[in-house]
């Protein structure tokens, strides 16, 4: 921000945006605010003043009449109204319902509790709900019945002897489906043959792929 003090503008266009005047005399001037930081004017005299706005000020301007020329008066008039009436006093602002501004504590306070006691209620809901309801159940069953049990051997899946022996007969089967030629199903005609076989088809039938396609 820049400070003018007692300084005299005559006859020209001054950019106030951002600036402070103290004492300043303005005559035959005109005052462009491009929408930037407001001025400030401290006792200073006018005298044949005009204003302009430019920048996103003339922007503001324009949207608002547009706005009103487009048949949304109301508030346009509203906006305006609040504009003329300016800020409201240092007493206006300090009118106001303790209720809404954090400072009723009672308040505050009662509801403090009631959240704490909600939550505490839900805490015991499911500590009694996870813990609490399934141990007596188990424990009062009659015959008792264990919380935990183990899943007896004969219901597990059987599983090969020899692993090893079962995993290299498995490869070995797909290696050969993958390298030779053979039928897979005669009757339907369809066969296997080696994956190198099959690209080379490709390649002489389509060529090699282009990047991009």
């Amino acid at each position: 921000m820049t400070t003018y003090q007692n300084r005299a503008f005559a006859n020209e266009n001054i950019v106030v945006d951002g600036n402070r005047y103290v004492a300043c005399s303005f005559r035959s001037v005109g005052l462009i605010y491009k929408g930037g930081d407001l001025p400030s004017f401290e006792g200073c005299t006018f005298q044949g003043m005009t204003l302009q706005l430019g920048g996103s000020a003339l922007s503001t301007v324009r949207y608002l009449s547009g706005l009103h020329q487009g048949g949304i008066v109301a508030p346009v008039e509203a906006t305006l109204k609040r504009i003329e009436a300016g800020p409201p006093s240092p007493e206006a602002a300090r009118r106001y319902n303790p209720e809404y501004t954090g400072t009723n504590w009672g308040t505050l306070g009662f509801a403090s509790l009631i959240l704490v006691g909600v939550t505490l209620l839900l805490l015991l809901a499911f500590h009694y709900g996870l813990q609490v309801a399934p141990r007596t159940q188990f424990l009062n069953a009659n015959p008792p019945r264990p919380l935990a049990a183990q899943i007896p051997l004969e219901l597990m899946p059987a599983l090969p002897d020899e692993l090893a022996v079962a995993y290299d007969e498995l490869r070995a089967s797909q290696l050969q489906m993958v390298t030779s030629y053979g039928w897979i199903d005669e009757a339907q005609g369809v066969v296997h043959i080696p994956v190198d076989a099959a690209i080379d088809q490709l390649l002489a039938a389509d060529g090699f792929p282009v990047a991009g396609e």
